[in-house]
């Protein structure tokens, strides 16, 4: 049993390295990855098992290492990509975001998203808090969205404001909501209406990015 995991791991190891030493350019990366082959400390034991998690979304595609490296030289301006991929695997805090960023990958081999729009997906799986991609990939229901963290998920790109319907403005006396072109009361159902628009947009100012909208489609495809 030993045996066989500790193969297991050598595969893994070996991956890691073929994988790094062909997306980074300079090959740096590969030359320092070749060590952790013959002594693992804890954090490099954490490091193989970042890569392991993010190669399990590659083998749910059937995907090998040479199918993963010369799909990534194919897309336009992999290196961009590949040569931060230490640094992005690094910097995730959960092994759950490896696995993630490997389906956000695959999207990116399918040609489903750009490599503008990867690195910015990246960005997004990097600055969100894993437990509210949690709640939000196991609790969105019918496109719906509530959540008590939204100036958070606003913080890390997920979410934006809405934009303000340009007939909607404050008015400058005593505080009370009007509307442009309007300023004589006259229309009060029409200025009603449109305060309750503004109080509305006030209570709820948030909608779900497009990148934000991208990722759960992506991380929610079967």
């Amino acid at each position: 049993m030993t045996s066989r995991k500790a193969d297991g791991n050598n595969k893994v190891i070996d991956n890691l390295v073929s994988a790094v030493s062909a997306l980074d350019p300079t090959g740096a990366s590969g030359f320092i990855l070749g060590s952790i082959k013959s002594i693992l400390s804890i954090r490099d034991r954490a490091y193989v098992s970042k890569f392991e998690k993010f190669w399990s979304a590659f083998e749910e595609n059937k995907i090998e290492v040479d199918e993963f490296i010369s799909k990534t030289e194919e897309q336009e301006d992999w290196q961009k990509v590949g040569e931060n991929f230490l640094l992005v695997m690094d910097s995730f805090s959960t092994f759950d975001k490896c696995y993630y960023y490997g389906k956000v990958w695959i999207a990116w081999l399918k040609k489903e998203i750009n490599t503008n729009e990867f690195i910015e997906l990246t960005e997004l799986l990097r600055n969100i808090f894993i437990t509210d991609l949690h709640y939000i990939l196991y609790n969105l229901k019918d496109r719906g969205f509530t959540h008590q963290n939204e100036d958070r998920l606003y913080n890390c790109g997920f979410l934006q404001r809405k934009k303000m319907d340009p007939f909607i403005r404050m008015s400058g006396g005593g505080g009370s909501f009007g509307i442009f072109g309007d300023d004589s009361g006259r229309d009060l159902r029409k200025a009603q209406k449109t305060n309750e628009k503004l109080i509305k947009h006030l209570e709820n100012p948030y909608i779900v990015a497009s990148i934000g909208k991208k990722l759960i489609e992506i991380l929610t495809k079967k």
